[in-house]
């Protein structure tokens, strides 16, 4: 539910953007992967991936993924258990294909 109008979220709106867990998942599937190039940079204070772009071959154009938070926010949830949003417009977070 959108805290400012408490409009119930649409699910399908909702999955569009990734989870902390997703974005440590991503990191380490590159590793596991044995990407060419890596690049993570986290958060000072809580220790969550902010940004990163993951090169996976060398010799290969555009198979690099790439991803940036931009006002992250925790996601509340109200008694019934809906989530709560605040001005989280859908550009806020995007996992990059090129």
């Amino acid at each position: 539910m959108y805290s400012e109008t408490q409009i119930q979220v649409q699910e399908d709106k909702l999955s569009r953007y990734k989870t902390i867990d997703d974005l440590f998942s991503f990191v380490q599937d590159a590793y596991s992967q044995n990407a060419h190039q890596i690049s993570i940079d986290y958060d000072p204070h809580l220790g969550y991936p902010i940004r990163g772009s993951v090169d996976y071959v060398k010799m290969i154009a555009d198979e690099e993924k790439g991803f940036e938070i931009k006002n992250f926010m925790e996601l509340k949830s109200n008694e019934d258990g809906a989530s709560l949003i605040k001005r989280l417009p859908i550009n806020e977070m995007s996992l990059q294909i090129n």
